[in-house]
């Protein structure tokens, strides 16, 4: 069980993480957690993300955004955990899901996938029309 702790006014607050799923707002907290592979990101997520969810990050393009998706794509294949990754550049997950065939799975939506990465059994060129 996490402490309660105080906010700027003294009144003590619990931690809570809220998910939206099916079109339901969820307030849950569980000790139940993923790892994401960073230990600041796994501090303000109470110990990590929640399982048995699919969790959707999104940012602009970035070093810490990719850098960020590295780590969770590790933590998962050294974990043993199903993983997938979709993206339209391959290089950023490429190399973890060409070492760990067996749980990450990468989704390459680009016409030109094909000449970006090599083939394996779980990468996926999607070429559109």
């Amino acid at each position: 069980m996490r402490k309660m702790s105080d906010n700027k006014d003294g009144i003590k607050m619990k931690p809570k993480i809220s998910f939206v799923q099916l079109g339901k707002e969820e307030n849950k907290f569980s000790a139940a957690s993923i790892a994401t592979g960073c230990p600041t990101l796994d501090t303000l997520l109470f110990g990590g993300g929640p399982q048995k969810f699919t969790v959707a990050l999104t940012s602009p393009m970035c070093d810490e955004r990719d850098q960020l998706i590295r780590c969770f794509l590790k933590k998962g294949a050294e974990n043993n955990e199903p993983t997938f990754f979709v993206n339209i550049e391959p290089s950023i997950a490429g190399t973890i899901a060409t070492e760990h065939p067996s749980n990450v799975y990468l989704f390459v939506c680009n016409s030109l996938g094909e000449s970006m990465i090599e083939k394996a059994s779980n990468i996926c060129v999607l070429k559109g029309r």
